[in-house]
């Protein structure tokens, strides 16, 4: 939320976004502090076509099912993510962007291009379209919002697909790791973040002067000594060591 805010963003709707996203993401792969980092992405873009923070929240989170659902893996569908947050802030996608997200999700991005052109359509149809400017972003995004919750002619929703697609051990393992991370960043927000930052700087004063003592003794100690009296030490050492063998 502190991050969002210096977007300019107020800070309740900065905490509904976020409960927005771990609510929707609590039995999906996706890490908490990627898809915010997303949001902050898509809504730094969007907000010169009217995009309110959230509507960037939804439409980030409809674009990460409809990636998942492609069934490629968190990984590709994260970076297929930062593809299209790229092509939103130029405001037309290129052709490696779009290969991107063709790759991480084909039926699905030609489930999107149907929806929105019409039976015949695949996923170049519509890419020409967003080129040629008879689509537009905004109208990319608020299609993806809506096929993520109500789904389109013959196909689930985007929700549902991804729930499908990531019903594996793997993305159960990844839940379960990013629960840690959910009950963490709960956990902190109650303590507060301002109580833990005086706490870390409190630790870190006590760290930063038992350094400096131990530095002044240790500058302190090389001043006295001398090495030529440890060889010596060091030398009649050997020797009593050797006499006692012999």
């Amino acid at each position: 939320p502190k991050v969002m805010t210096s977007l300019g963003v107020g800070t309740d709707e900065a905490t509904s976004a976020i409960t927005m996203m771990s609510d929707r993401l609590s039995t999906l792969p996706t890490r908490l502090d990627d898809m915010t980092a997303s949001v902050q992405g898509v809504y730094a873009a969007g907000r010169s076509m009217g995009m309110s923070l959230t509507d960037a929240t939804k439409a980030s989170l409809g674009l990460n099912d409809m990636l998942l659902a492609g069934g490629q893996g968190s990984e590709v569908a994260s970076e297929a993510m930062i593809q299209f947050t790229q092509a939103l802030s130029k405001g037309k996608p290129d052709m490696q962007d779009w290969k991107s997200l063709v790759s991480a999700a084909p039926a699905q991005m030609d489930q999107l291009a149907k929806s929105m052109l019409g039976p015949k359509a695949n996923s170049m149809t519509l890419y020409e379209a967003l080129k040629k400017g008879k689509v537009s972003m905004s109208d990319l995004m608020a299609e993806i919002t809506k096929l993520d919750q109500q789904g389109g002619d013959g196909f689930q929703s985007f929700a549902a697909q991804a729930e499908s697609a990531t019903g594996g051990v793997q993305t159960q393992l990844s839940n379960l790791s990013n629960a840690f991370t959910k009950g963490l960043a709960n956990m902190m927000q109650a303590i507060g973040q301002s109580n833990i930052v005086g706490a870390i700087k409190g630790i870190k004063t006590v760290v930063d002067g038992a350094f400096k003592g131990a530095t002044e003794f240790v500058s302190g100690f090389v001043k006295t000594f001398d090495p030529s009296a440890l060889i010596n030490s060091l030398s009649a050492l050997g020797d009593a060591f050797m006499d006692g063998f012999g």
